[in-house]
């Protein structure tokens, strides 16, 4: 793995970078005060991001912001680490977030001559289910690690071919958007419609446009005119001004958790099992640890872009496939409980070799050509602004979050089940002209309801198990339907229908 993610000894952090640029414009040192303070503030938010659930920080506060939107627990802990670091970084004099109704002038022994605008930790609302989130900030002159520079002067693509929208509130829309829209859907000129993706964070979907191009919109609409009042610093999500004790007053740790380890020895224990699923199971997540380091440090080590194939469903091969396909075979064919793999990144099964092995037969792909009711366990991993892992064995499905100061994965939540009634509806409707009259009829009908209720919100990833993961906290509909193009859908039913 070393030879994949090799560290440069001489990289630029975010601090050495920003005493750089002071150093060109003959700057006093106030700005690299202020962003060494901001950066700190982040850093903690970043920690409390990632052990939320498992420190009880999800969920809502009980307030509204000053947008209207709920207020999350986590949106009070990040406003005020990043007020208190502001304010004592002595380089500010006033501050302006969308979690206070009133902007804070800082006093007078403590003033700088920096303004700074800010979004403690926008799209909070999808912190739940694990989507990311971020902080926006902006600074004006008055009228514990680093950050590293990986990518300089960025700049965006000219033409993109993603859209990104909530088309939830499609009937909303005035005729310009919804002509437009169609467009990038139907192209006049019959060349490949744009595809659609949907996170619901403004964080989320700028990067995603900003690195992969594209159109990014959030319009007025019938509904809203005038669109959010949130314009200046942010866009949505919040908290509200608060007197917290210390984090870990508000971060309870529990000294008798159950760790995932601990589960599935349990679980084997109570069906007097031989051992050999625990094996495989802590196998598989020796490999998703090491994937979640991986993702997390993707940018650092050169683990970004297109590895230059195809996978079976000709789907093109990015760096971070080749690694995880390597890392999950590996430590699955080195826990000496299985016989035959399967993976998507594959055309052909991997057969474990024989020393490895604890059955008597010769193994074959026809062993994997079994129906889905005989699968033993099943679950999935999710890479977010935490890791999850989602496991069933047969007895309802529990989620499990990676601590990162342990380094296991701990129970957050048991027998999860999904709503019986959710809002949101998930789908790429970049290819809508090529969905069958069912499925435009049916997706017509969450967006503009006959009955006059409120129409159904879109989210779309692209990453089945981000939208599945969602679909199965806040409830609502995931679809990958068969269409004109491919009328009978993905040929990866086997990998991911039949284990959910």
């Amino acid at each position: 793995m070393t030879h994949k993610a090799a560290f440069d000894t001489d990289i630029s952090t975010l601090t050495r970078f920003v005493m750089e640029q002071g150093r060109k414009a003959h700057g006093t040192g106030e700005m690299t005060q202020l962003l060494n303070s901001l950066c700190t503030a982040i850093k903690a938010i970043s920690s409390a991001v990632r052990k939320a659930g498992i420190v009880h920080l999800l969920g809502i506060a009980g307030t509204t912001n000053v947008t209207g939107d709920q207020v999350k627990k986590l949106d009070v802990l990040s406003n005020d680490l990043v007020i208190n670091m502001l304010k004592s970084s002595f380089s500010t004099c006033v501050l302006v977030s969308e979690e206070d109704k009133h902007a804070i002038i800082i006093e007078p022994e403590k003033r700088g001559k920096y303004v700074v605008c800010f979004d403690p930790l926008d799209g909070s609302s999808n912190i739940d289910c694990l989507v990311s989130v971020g902080t926006i900030f902006g600074i004006y002159k008055k009228a514990v690690g680093e950050f590293i520079l990986v990518d300089k002067d960025v700049k965006i693509k000219k033409k993109g071919n993603i859209y990104s929208l909530n088309e939830g509130y499609a009937k909303d829309f005035d005729p310009a958007i919804a002509e437009y829209i169609q467009r990038k859907k139907f192209p006049p000129d019959n060349s490949t419609p744009y595809g659609a993706r949907y996170v619901g964070s403004m964080v989320a979907d700028v990067h995603r446009t900003l690195v992969y191009g594209g159109i990014f919109l959030y319009p007025a609409n019938k509904k809203s005119p005038n669109g959010k009042k949130a314009s200046i610093p942010v866009r949505k999500k919040g908290g509200f001004e608060d007197s917290p004790a210390t984090m870990t007053d508000r971060s309870p740790f529990e000294t008798d958790m159950l760790t995932l380890t601990r589960y599935v020895m349990e679980k084997g224990r109570q069906a007097k099992g031989t051992g050999e699923l625990t094996q495989l199971l802590n196998s598989m997540l020796t490999a998703i640890k090491a994937i979640s380091s991986a993702v997390r440090k993707a940018g650092l080590a050169n683990l970004y872009g297109i590895a230059g194939s195809v996978n079976v469903t000709g789907d093109e091969v990015k760096k971070l496939d080749v690694l995880s396909n390597s890392l999950v075979i590996n430590m699955l064919q080195s826990s000496y409980s299985t016989c035959v793999l399967v993976s998507e990144e594959n055309k052909e099964a991997v057969i474990t070799a024989k020393e490895k092995r604890t059955t008597e037969d010769e193994p074959s792909e026809k062993d994997a050509l079994q129906p889905g009711r005989n699968i033993v366990a099943a679950g999935y991993a999710l890479y977010g602004s935490a890791t999850l892992v989602a496991l069933s064995t047969g007895q309802g499905v529990d989620l499990f979050m990676l601590d990162p100061a342990l380094g296991e994965f701990v129970l957050v939540e048991k027998d999860i089940r999904i709503k019986k009634k959710g809002k949101i509806f998930s789908l790429n409707e970049g290819y809508a002209k090529y969905f069958d009259a069912a499925t435009t009829e049916y997706v017509q009908k969450k967006k503009f309801p006959e009955d006059g209720s409120a129409p159904y919100g879109a989210r779309y990833v692209g990453s089945m198990v981000a939208d599945v993961h969602r679909t199965l906290v806040y409830g609502g509909i995931f679809m990958y339907p068969a269409n004109q193009k491919s009328p009978k859908g993905k040929v990866t039913s086997y990998v991911h229908w039949l284990p959910g």
